[in-house]
C-alpha cells in the first residue's frame, strides 16, 4: 500500500473563523464527512457486466451459446471445462477482441444506461510431453480476459435508484485462470484450477490541527481474489464402440465477489471520528453445469443445464457505520438501511450444434449456433428497491475457417479463424409498488423494463508441436 501525506491550509473564511472560534470549530466537524463524501467519489467508476458469466468465452462458446462444458477441445478448456484440456493431443493457443452493447427501454422509468465492456481475450492449453506412466495424462490449460482502459469497476447507485443489479454489480475485472488436467483412466479426466480476479482495498485517515490544518493519510491496493473451478470429462466410447463420440461433462464453479472496506478515519483535535464505507458487487453464483454431447464427426451436439445458486447474493447496496464519542454532546448518527435482496436459486438451459459446412483440401468452413434460456433470480420489485433484472432468450451464431495451406504448401495443423455472435433478449418485466412506498420513490408507482444485449468477437487459434 502506497501512503501520501498532504496538509491542506484552512483557507475559506480565515479570517472570520479567527474571530469566531465557534463558526471554525463547526467546520472542522464537518470537514471529515465531506472528505469522507469526496473519497468514496474518487474510488468509484462505472461497473461493467463480467463478459465470462455474462455471454461466454471465444467465438465458438459464444456462438454456441455457452453450450461447451462437455466439449471444451479447444484453447478455451480452462474456462469451460479444465478436463477437456488433457485430451488434446497437440498445444494449441488462440487470442481474439470481444466487444459487447446494450438497448434499454425502460417501462414508467427512463432505462439507465449499461456501458458496453470492450477487450482481449487469450486461452491455451499445454499438454506435458511426458514419458512412461504420465504419457498424454497431464495438461495445463489457460484463460484469460483483459478489459480495455479499466481493470476494475466499482459503482454503487442509491438502493432506490432503478439499477441492473446483476449486470452492473458482476463488474468489470481482469480474469485469469490457470488450470491443471489428469487423465485418470482411459478416457475419464478431472482438471481443477482457480479463477483469478482482482479485488480492491484502501483507507483514508485525516487529523485536523488546532491551527485548522488537515493532515491526511490515503492508502489504496489491487489485491487478488481466488475462486475455484473444476471439471470431469468421460468419454465411454473409449470402452463401448456403440457410444463412440459421446461425452459426458460436469463443472463446478465457486461463486465470486468483490467486498470492499474503505475507513475513514477522523480527528477532531482529540475526538475520533470513524466512518466505514463498505459494499458488495461484481457478484456471480456458485455453479453446477451438468452436459452431454455427441459428435458424428461432421456434426456435433451439446446440452448443458447448470443450476446457479443466487440466494447467497448479499445486500448489493453501499453500508455507512459511523462512530463518534463525544461525551459532552449527545450526537448520534443514523447508519445505513439495510435491503436483504431474497434473490433465489435458477437454472439455465443451454443448447448448441456446430457442423463442417464443407470440407475441401486447402480449408474447411463451420457453422454453429446455440440457444439458451436465463431466468432471473430477481423477486417482484413491489418495496423500495428498484433492481432490474428480467429472464433472458440468448442465441448464438459463430462462423468458423480453418485454413490448411494453399498448393503445395501445407501448415501442420490449420489456422482457426472463427466470428461469433451473440444476442439476448430481456424479456419485458413490470413490478408494481405497494401502497406503503413513497411516491417520492423513482419506480413509484411501476418499474419496469426491457432491451437486448449483443456480444461480436473475433478469435485466431492454431496448434503446435513442442519440435
Amino acid at each position: 500500500m502506497q501512503s501520501q501525506k498532504v496538509s491542506l491550509p484552512w483557507r475559506n473564511h480565515s479570517d472570520e473563523c479567527q474571530k469566531q472560534k465557534p463558526v471554525k470549530h463547526q467546520h472542522r466537524k464537518l470537514l471529515p464527512p465531506l472528505l469522507a463524501v469526496v473519497l468514496l467519489g474518487v474510488f468509484a467508476a462505472g461497473a461493467r457486466a463480467d463478459v465470462l458469466f455474462t455471454y461466454g468465452y471465444s467465438a465458438r462458446g459464444i456462438g454456441m451459446a455457452g453450450a461447451m462444458s462437455a466439449t471444451a477441445d479447444d484453447f478455451a478448456a480452462a474456462y469451460y471445462n479444465p478436463a477437456g484440456a488433457v485430451f488434446q493431443r497437440r498445444p494449441s493457443f488462440g487470442v481474439g477482441y470481444l466487444v459487447t452493447g446494450s438497448m434499454m427501454s425502460g417501462i414508467g422509468i427512463d432505462a439507465p444506461k449499461l456501458k458496453h465492456t470492450q477487450g482481449m481475450l487469450f486461452g491455451m492449453t499445454l499438454p506435458l510431453p511426458l514419458g512412461g506412466f504420465l504419457r498424454e495424462r497431464l495438461a495445463f490449460g489457460f484463460a484469460s480476459f483483459f478489459p480495455n482502459g479499466l481493470l476494475l469497476g466499482i459503482h454503487v447507485p442509491y438502493p432506490t435508484d432503478p439499477q441492473y443489479v446483476i449486470l452492473q454489480n458482476s463488474g468489470q475485472s481482469l480474469t485469469t485462470i490457470p488450470t491443471l488436467a489428469i487423465k485418470v483412466l482411459k478416457g475419464l479426466a478431472i482438471g481443477g484450477g482457480a479463477q483469478i480476479f482482482d479485488n480492491t482495498a484502501g483507507e483514508f485517515t485525516a487529523v485536523v490541527e488546532p491551527n485548522g490544518a488537515v493532515n491526511a493519510t490515503v492508502g489504496e491496493e489491487l489485491t487478488a481474489n481466488y475462486v475455484a473451478i473444476a471439471g470431469i470429462m468421460f468419454r465411454p466410447g473409449e470402452y463401448w464402440d456403440a457410444v463412440r463420440g459421446l461425452s459426458i461433462g460436469l463443472v463446478f464453479r465457486d461463486r465470486f465477489y468483490t467486498y470492499y472496506r474503505i475507513p475513514v478515519n477522523s480527528y477532531i483535535s482529540s475526538v475520533p471520528l470513524a466512518v466505514y464505507f463498505s459494499a458488495f458487487s461484481a457478484y456471480t453464483p456458485r455453479q453446477w453445469v451438468a452436459a452431454v454431447a455427441y459428435s458424428t464427426g461432421r456434426w456435433l451436439w451439446e446440452g448443458d443445464v447448470s443450476f446457479n445458486q443466487w440466494s447467497y447474493f448479499p445486500d448489493p447496496n453501499l453500508k455507512v457505520d459511523v462512530h463518534l464519542k463525544i461525551p459532552v454532546l449527545p450526537v448520534t448518527f443514523r447508519n445505513s438501511t439495510r435491503y436483504p435482496p431474497h434473490f433465489h436459486d435458477t437454472f439455465t438451459v443451454r443448447a448448441g450444434t456446430e457442423v463442417t459446412a464443407y470440407q475441401g483440401e486447402d480449408l474447411n468452413f463451420l457453422v454453429r449456433a446455440g440457444y439458451s434460456f436465463d431466468p432471473s433470480p430477481v423477486p417482484p420489485q413491489t418495496g423500495d428497491t428498484n433492481y432490474l433484472d428480467t429472464a433472458r432468450h440468448i442465441g448464438g451464431l459463430s462462423l468458423g475457417l480453418q485454413w490448411n495451406g494453399v498448393g503445395a504448401f501445407r501448415f501442420e495443423t490449420p489456422f482457426a479463424f472463427d466470428f461469433g455472435f451473440q444476442a439476448q433478449y430481456l424479456t419485458p418485466r413490470t413490478s408494481y409498488k405497494a401502497e406503503s412506498v413513497s411516491s417520492d420513490n423513482k419506480g413509484y408507482p411501476k418499474v419496469g423494463f426491457t432491451g437486448w444485449l449483443y456480444a461480436v468477437v473475433v478469435t485466431v487459434g492454431t496448434q503446435f508441436d513442442f519440435e
